[in-house]
């Protein structure tokens, strides 16, 4: 936290940067899982556009979300177990949302597919929004809840501590 605090990056900036490194990794997976699911079941996709479209949005909204919650539940001790119990009624929606409309461009009626695609750019669009806007607040709270005055770092200092932390953890993995 002490060096998010004092990188001087926008939290908007950091937000995005971490919910799109999720957001990639989940990506990965889904098209290999959508890959075996069309093997192994046989399974034409005649309409791609909806499964592409419901794809991207529930990756976002996924993303935005899980990354939003994981700082949330950062400094507890209880957080592998507390993250999941807060984040599965919260994406809830997008999990409906998503199956609904590949249920639906599956089956040849693309048109049932598009409320459900507006549910999930609705979903994505919202928590980013909500992430951008709250990310750097909750990420530097301290253990009182209350945000430290911190000066800003000169940019030399701050290079100079980054330096020292790779070559720290390159001898620590070398190791």
């Amino acid at each position: 936290r002490d060096g998010l605090r004092l990188s001087g990056l926008d939290g908007a900036a950091v937000f995005l940067g971490k919910a799109t490194a999720v957001a990639l990794q989940l990506l990965v997976l889904e098209v290999v899982l959508a890959a075996c699911v069309v093997v192994f079941y046989g399974i034409e996709l005649n309409t791609l556009v909806p499964l592409i479209l419901a794809t991207l949005a529930a990756t976002v909204g996924v993303a935005a979300t899980g990354t939003l919650y994981g700082v949330l539940a950062a400094g507890l001790r209880v957080r592998e177990t507390l993250v999941p119990v807060l984040l599965l009624p919260v994406v809830a929606p997008v999990l409906l949302g998503a199956t609904r409309s590949w249920e639906a461009a599956i089956d040849g009626v693309p048109s049932d597919a598009w409320p459900w695609v507006g549910l999930l750019g609705v979903f994505a669009l919202l928590f980013t929004a909500i992430g951008m806007l709250a990310f750097l607040s909750v990420a530097v709270r301290g253990e009182s809840g209350q945000t430290p005055d911190v000066p800003p770092p000169r940019a030399l200092d701050v290079a100079a501590d980054l330096a020292r932390q790779r070559v720290t953890a390159g001898v620590v993995m070398c190791w």
